[in-house]
Parts: structure tokens; sequence; C-alpha cells
């Protein structure tokens, strides 16, 4: 459901500049956390757990070519993130939390980067069988 409604207006999108098939662009509706890091910590590290390196030099190519190319990634001014943690993919319940371990300003940008933007928590949405509840945040 998310992926079509944020389809052309997604939370990160990367761009790869390969050397030998050129230029693309890669939308994520949602970005992910170190899932790791929330299980040893908490919610309350998620800052921490969104941490990434832009760019990112000499990957090579998945598209069956032999170039390399660098990631750039770059945040939206929304950002949607998935928050169904497991430590173990194969576990039936995710983990649970309260609404007040979330942080309500986070900032967020590349880890080997000064400039960072803040985000403020808008709101959480919480899955349970059969609907999902909206807790919005004042």
């Amino acid at each position: 459901m998310i992926k079509n409604m944020l389809s052309s207006n997604p939370s990160r999108y990367d761009i790869e500049d390969c050397s030998a098939c050129g230029k693309k662009i890669i939308f994520h509706p949602t970005i992910a956390p170190n899932h790791n890091i929330i299980w040893r910590k908490s919610f309350t590290a998620l800052q921490e757990t969104l941490e990434f390196w832009s760019p990112v030099y000499n990957i090579h190519c998945r598209h069956s070519c032999p170039g390399k190319f660098t990631r750039t990634s770059n945040l939206n001014e929304h950002i949607i993130i998935e928050l169904d943690i497991r430590h173990q993919k194969n576990l039936k319940k995710s983990l649970k939390c309260s609404l007040g371990e979330f942080p309500t300003t986070m900032y967020l940008g590349p880890r080997n980067q000064a400039t960072k933007f803040e985000y403020r928590l808008a709101g959480v949405v919480e899955y349970l069988p059969g609907h999902y509840i909206a807790h919005c945040i004042p």
C-alpha cells in the first residue's frame, strides 16, 4: 500500500552512476533502521539506526556489466520508517514499544557529512490484524 501511495514522493532516493551502464535513480518509499541496534538499545536509539554513508564509491554493478558505480543517497522532506522489528525473520511477532520511546526530533543525513536535516515525528501507524491505527503526535 505504502509503495503505491508514495511512488512519486519517496522517503529516500539513490542515484547510482555506473562507469559502464550510466545513471539510474532508485526510489525507496520507506527507510529501514538497523534492527540489531534497536534490539540492543530500544527505539530511543532510532536516530543512530538510520545513519548511512553517502556517497559510496566503487560498488560492483549488479546489472551484469563490468562497471563500478557510485551511490549517492538523498532523504526527502518527509520520511516513513518501517519499524516491523524482529530479532529473527521467522518470528511471528515484532518488537513492541510505547510512543514515549520514539524520539520526537531527529537530525538525519549522511554519516560522513556535517549537514543534517531536522525531522519531526508527526505520527506512528500501528498495524493490528485486519486494520491500521494512526497515533498522531501534536
